[in-house]
């Protein structure tokens, strides 16, 4: 049986709700720890000027690096009826190849991030 909910640490990044699949961060710092880290905002070529205040620790093929963002994170679930792939349009445009669906929670509209796709070098 499919599970009805996706666990994700959702956040903030100027006007816009982020959320990646909890499974893909290890933990959360107050400062980073990695040399190899970005900013969300450069990541998804954002054009917020914010400095990070909390670093979500993640793992790729080239070891441990993290993920700068602004405020608090929290954990929580996201029914999958909610979960839409990006329409075509979007995705011929998409700022990063990790941008993989939307949500629409009430009026909220959340970004949703394939984990497996982040990284500081891609």
């Amino acid at each position: 049986m499919a599970p009805s909910q996706v666990s994700c640490v959702l956040f903030n990044t100027g006007a816009y709700q982020v959320a990646i699949e909890a499974h893909y961060v290890q933990r959360i710092d107050s400062a980073p720890t990695a040399p190899r880290r970005v900013a969300i905002d450069t990541l998804l070529r954002l054009n917020t000027l914010t400095t990070p205040t909390r670093w979500l620790t993640l793992h790729d093929t080239q070891g441990v690096w993290q993920l700068g963002i602004t405020g608090e994170s929290v954990l929580g679930a996201l029914p999958v009826t909610i979960l839409q792939r990006l329409p075509p349009l979007i995705d011929a445009h998409r700022p990063h190849p990790a941008l993989c669906g939307l949500a629409l929670e009430g009026n909220r509209l959340i970004l949703l991030l394939n984990g497996a796709l982040l990284g500081p070098d891609k």
